[in-house]
């Protein structure tokens, strides 16, 4: 009666007053059956422990089973969201070497496509990368992220690397967009991974927006994460340097290679709009190169502050920042993709 208890075992008002109804009414020479039918003709069917199967109790017999297949479909509805959400794989060949790659895909389908490239000696696994393409995914656009040629999962030895090389990778990566998935209407790069896409931006018409974090005005700047090693390298042609506790070899072509290379002349003709974030106290890219790329850059531009943030956005809730920030300020510049995703 109370809880699926028996009116023997509950201690209810109501299961105390049916028992002495159903004394009275065997004292009076009803049968069993007929005691039951009297009870539930008076209280319903609820009054049995197990009601029986009619017309009136059909939906109560099948509620188990339907809650059942309910939950079992947002179980499996759930599964198949969360595996759209987490980034799938990708290789592709002819970019040199073999280079990796892997796409975070939005929940439903994509409204556009980005593509995102790491800063130097990085990967696209970096904290930072996870977090803004997931956060972008989760605002319905879908991002490519990549390792450049030596790096992460990607074949090849950075030694025989340049700047070069690395705009190269980010245009065979474009490339392979426009084969097997969308071209990107959204460039973002990350240090030197954003200068790599102010030099490509250019090259890619079907992109209508460049985001960068952090990104030096110049190419030529990251020497200065080995500034001490620049002799050893100019003398012996090659020298071994530790970039963020890690041991690269950086040849005397990579050096020769930034000297080709002006920024700001690529940044003036690139014709997209622009949005720099950039942290003011980072200590490996100061701010007057957002200030530098702020100038060269034609408008449409905008220039957002990451406060406090450090250079490789390492504290969660910055990149989460950085990615809002982007998905909120591109959302006027993206057009919705033309076909389904491949």
């Amino acid at each position: 009666v109370c809880q699926n208890e028996s009116i023997v075992a509950s201690t209810a008002p109501l299961a105390r007053d049916i028992r002495i109804l159903l004394r009275e009414r065997l004292e009076e020479g009803d049968t069993n059956r007929e005691v039951l039918d009297y009870l539930v003709s008076r209280y319903g069917e609820f009054v049995l422990l197990k009601p029986r199967l009619s017309a009136h109790t059909l939906l109560l017999w099948l509620t188990p089973l339907l809650v059942l297949l309910a939950g079992g479909w947002m179980v499996v509805g759930g599964l198949r969201r969360r595996r759209r959400v987490e980034p799938d794989p990708l290789s592709a060949a002819g970019f040199g070497a073999r280079l990796a790659a892997r796409i975070d895909r939005p929940a439903g389908k994509a409204r556009a496509f980005a593509l995102f490239a790491h800063c130097f000696t990085c990967s696209k696994d970096i904290a930072a990368a996870r977090e803004i393409a997931g956060a972008l995914a989760r605002a319905g656009i879908a991002v490519v992220r990549f390792d450049f040629t030596g790096l992460g999962s990607s074949a090849g030895e950075v030694a025989s690397t340049n700047f070069s090389s690395n705009v190269a990778d980010l245009l065979k990566a474009v490339d392979y967009m426009r084969a097997h998935l969308q071209a990107p209407q959204l460039l973002i790069g990350h240090s030197l991974g954003g200068a790599a896409v102010l030099a490509a931006a250019g090259d890619v018409p079907e992109a209508t927006a460049v985001a960068v974090i952090g990104a030096p005005a110049d190419a030529a700047h990251v020497v200065e994460a080995f500034a001490a090693d620049v002799g050893r390298i100019e003398a012996d042609g090659a020298a071994e340097v530790t970039l963020a506790g890690r041991a690269f070899t950086i040849q005397k072509q990579f050096l020769d290679d930034l000297k080709d290379h002006t920024l700001v002349d690529r940044i003036a003709e690139m014709h997209k709009v622009l949005l720099i974030l950039q942290a003011p106290l980072d200590q490996t890219v100061g701010i007057e190169n957002a200030t530098r790329i702020f100038t060269a850059a034609k408008h449409p531009k905008s220039f957002v502050s990451l406060d406090d943030a450090d250079h490789l956005l390492s504290t969660p809730r910055d990149a989460v920042y950085a990615a809002g920030v982007i998905a909120a300020w591109a959302e006027r510049y993206l057009a919705p993709v033309a076909r389904e995703e491949a």
